[in-house]
């Protein structure tokens, strides 16, 4: 499929069903993930913890007590603000801000060892 992500031990996109996808979010220690349906259906699953990433999307509204939801603090999101969301950032007119500052050493430093 083309997709090759660095530094990981193994890559399993477009190698999984997606009854497969379930089995590896319900069984493993710990998913790191953006806001999205694989975090809702493990928390509905087995309510194990994950580290959630939000941008656009509320903590408040959409976070669960068993995570560790992190967001990069410079929006309080704006989901449904515009029609466009999704794709345009609405302080910048182009990516979410919001995601392009959440750094990977905020999301490290957010996991409990």
């Amino acid at each position: 499929n083309g997709l090759y992500m660095k530094n990981t031990d193994d890559n399993l996109c477009g190698k999984t069903r997606f009854d497969e996808l379930l089995s590896i979010v319900d069984g493993a220690k710990l998913l790191i993930s953006t806001e999205a349906g694989v975090v809702h259906f493990r928390h509905f699953s087995s309510k194990k913890k994950s580290v959630v990433l939000f941008g656009p999307t509320r903590i408040d509204v959409f976070g669960y007590d068993e995570n560790v939801n992190i967001n990069s603090g410079i929006c309080d999101g704006c989901e449904w603000i515009s029609n466009k969301w999704r794709e345009v950032c609405i302080k910048t007119n182009n990516a979410s801000l919001c995601m392009q500052t959440l750094t990977p050493e905020k999301v490290i430093n957010s996991i409990e060892i």
